[in-house]
């Protein structure tokens, strides 16, 4: 259930989607170096500079749960860390501490005060619960910045649920190393082109968002209710 809070203990596994196959930047590891507790970065090589793609996504949190199934990843490309480190390692702190509770982060530079779609998560500022996303409501212009925080076993349940399709065929990738037998053309190109925001952010109820440049708070961390998703696996 995503209502219990995962151990602290539990490791943190940054995995970093870039164009180079150079893993060596020396701006980037500065940055990565001041995230409290994470351990040493993957990096995904050849990949889009603006966003990350749902099938990096699938096979991060696939391969994390190898490692632990509660393992947090913070997830995004070398370009965004770069141009949003002023705050970055605080935010991901309290995204950490977010995702922990099950809930899928995204760190933002702004949200709109008068947003209908935000609700506060009590016990650490700059935190808010989401919802279902809003096409109104959830524009470039909110503060996206394509960095997400989540926890890899809460993530592959909603995932088989939101975009099962795409996850068996990363399985199969991780599996065999090949992608000759996944079939039709069509699952290929989303394979290789469907970015996690189109993916999966803009299907899921079980969105947060942290704020970059907030002061944490120390009272202890509010879950919110439960997700319909929670609901319906409660009822099933």
């Amino acid at each position: 259930m995503f209502s219990v809070v995962s151990n602290n203990n539990t490791p943190i596994l940054p995995f970093i989607a870039q164009v180079e196959s150079n893993s060596h930047d020396v701006a980037l590891h500065r940055v990565l170096g001041q995230f409290d507790g994470a351990e040493a970065p993957r990096f995904f090589s050849g990949e889009p500079a603006r966003g990350v793609r749902l099938a990096i996504a699938l096979t991060t949190a696939l391969l994390a749960s190898r490692h632990d199934a509660q393992a947090v990843i913070i997830m995004g490309t070398a370009d965004q860390i770069k141009a949003h480190r002023d705050g970055l390692p605080d935010a991901i702190d309290r995204a950490v501490q977010v995702a922990r509770t099950g809930k899928v982060v995204e760190l933002v530079t702004d949200l709109d005060d008068d947003a209908r779609f935000k609700t506060d998560i009590r016990g650490t500022s700059g935190c808010f619960h989401l919802g279902a996303f809003d096409d109104e409501d959830d524009l470039d212009s909110q503060g996206s910045t394509g960095l997400f925080v989540f926890r890899a076993d809460s993530f592959l349940t909603e995932a088989e649920i939101l975009c099962n399709g795409m996850l068996a065929l990363c399985q199969v990738v991780l599996e065999t190393g090949q992608t000759s037998v996944l079939g039709t053309g069509e699952a290929l190109s989303d394979l290789t082109t469907l970015s996690f925001w189109d993916g999966f952010w803009t299907r899921t109820d079980n969105r947060a968002a942290v704020l970059i440049d907030e002061q944490p708070a120390t009272a202890p961390l509010h879950v919110p209710a439960k997700t319909a998703m929670e609901r319906r696996s409660l009822q099933g």
